[in-house]
């Protein structure tokens, strides 16, 4: 692999780059914001502390090893292939994790590793400078000893990146419960924990001519004592994060997800992404650039049939079913995992903040689902080469002969072009799609519609992220 030069970046001119990456397994986004947590909450303060769902079941079951993939390798499970805690069959040869990658691209860096994990050593940490593995067998013994030999390697003034990860909490949840004084009690300690190795990175002699980006996350929630399945507590995974390049602001109005750890990462080591290494996420407080995200929800509703301008909907939904899912709407993605028992609608992990849904399931009502919603009408030269890319989410229950979802572009000269079709009962999760077509001679524009149809009321269609571009003749 080659190395690709550093990018320039005024924010961090005269000061050293450095980096903190604390992983806290297995602890509940609500059970966390409840504790005293004046050290993930000083992080938080200082860029953004905020729920960062996972995919549901329909994707993989919610356990520590996907978790932990996602957040080391920048991609959601059907790319790392890591499904379960053996790693069995995983990618991450294609998909290396974090560390691989830094030895590999900035072999420089002074790095350091501690986890008590078998896994996360054997599979995710190939090639810290420093790599500890606390003996198995007491977490609450292990996540000290992780602390005491953090912060005494946080003492020499190269170290570049660290690695800590903390066992106790997930223990804990397994052993007497996630709902448990006990837990809050174990995510107590840990943050003290993070307290003390926060105190001795400020504590570094050269702490000022460095500049300091600080990740805290979690893989998963829990349900009760167990890992659970599309539960809200088991989804609900949660980021921190604080760097000089971050601002508050704008990573507040976005959502973050756990694949964005390592682009954060190596945008914090001026390191360019290749997009050949096909990583699903992007620094956090990237600004957003779906056309959806310009839609906001009224208050006390959960969608709005109002567009983005310039956008359209060609309505042929009787007016029989929910209201709220009468054709193809707008709403936040999470709100819409929650719908209907999920049903797979908290894997359109790809997807972020607004998203446009036609879900047939559960408008639920009597006569044909049938709604296209239609994009700006944009200029084209004739017989030039055009494409349409976008993030599909799609699931259908039973085959269904009249059920269709297709993408047509339209020109306005009166022709249409169909680019897709899918009939099959097939799931297509948080995919992403570009198609291509080219325009008519007697075309000057285009606009691409997006139609569902479903005469049984048994699936849903949902996009995101759509960008059309024209290319020249």
């Amino acid at each position: 692999m080659s190395t690709p030069r550093p990018m320039a970046d005024p924010t961090t001119a005269g000061r050293r780059p450095k980096a903190l990456l604390i992983v806290v397994d297995g602890t509940r986004y609500d059970r966390l914001t409840a504790a005293g947590t004046p050290a993930i909450d000083s992080v938080g303060e200082a860029g953004v502390l905020a729920p960062s769902h996972i995919t549901d079941t329909a994707l993989t079951l919610p356990v520590s090893g996907p978790g932990h993939a996602s957040l080391h390798t920048g991609v959601w499970p059907d790319k790392h292939l890591v499904f379960e805690n053996e790693f069995a069959g995983h990618d991450l040869t294609r998909y290396p994790p974090l560390f691989t990658r830094i030895g590999e691209l900035r072999p420089d860096l002074v790095t350091f590793s501690s986890a008590d994990w078998a896994p996360i050593n054997d599979f995710l940490i190939a090639s810290a400078t420093t790599r500890l593995q606390p003996e198995e067998g007491d977490p609450v013994r292990n996540d000290a000893a992780t602390t005491r030999d953090l912060v005494h390697a946080l003492k020499d003034r190269e170290l570049d990146l660290a690695y800590a990860y903390f066992h106790q909490v997930d223990a804990t949840g397994h052993a007497v419960g996630s709902d448990s004084d006990a837990y809050g009690a174990a995510i107590e300690r840990v943050d003290g924990h993070i307290g003390d190795i926060l105190s001795a990175v400020r504590a570094r002699p050269t702490h000022a001519e460095e500049d300091w980006l600080v990740l805290v996350a979690t893989d998963h929630g829990q349900t009760g004592d167990l890992h659970g399945g599309d539960e809200e507590t088991t989804r609900t995974a949660w980021i921190a994060a604080s760097a000089s390049w971050i601002d508050p602001g704008a990573a507040r109005a976005r959502t973050w997800r756990q694949v964005d750890v390592v682009p954060s990462i190596l945008r914090h080591f001026a390191i360019p992404v290749d997009p050949a290494w096909g990583l699903d996420g992007v620094p956090i407080g990237t600004p957003g650039q779906d056309p959806f995200d310009t839609v906001a929800v009224p208050d006390g509703a959960t969608s709005t049939g109002q567009l983005p301008a310039g956008w359209s909907r060609l309505e042929r939904t009787p007016d029989s079913g929910d209201p709220g899912y009468r054709g193809w709407r707008l709403i936040r993605q999470q709100d819409w995992a929650r719908e209907d028992g999920g049903r797979g609608r908290g894997s359109f992990v790809r997807s972020r903040d607004m998203i446009a849904v036609a879900d047939s399931r559960r408008w639920g009502g009597t006569g044909d689902f049938d709604s296209t919603l239609r994009s700006p009408w944009t200029p084209v030269t004739p017989g030039a080469r055009f494409t349409v890319s976008f993030l599909s989410h799609y699931r259908l229950w039973n085959a269904i002969p009249e059920f269709g979802a297709t993408v047509h572009a339209e020109f306005d000269d009166g022709s249409t072009h169909r680019l897709w079709l899918r009939l099959r009962p097939e799931s297509q999760l948080s995919t992403p799609l570009t198609l291509t077509g080219h325009c008519p001679d007697g075309a000057g524009q285009v606009r691409i519609a997006w139609r569902l149809v479903d005469p049984g009321t048994r699936g849903y269609w949902a996009i995101s992220a759509p960008e059309i571009a024209v290319a020249t003749a």
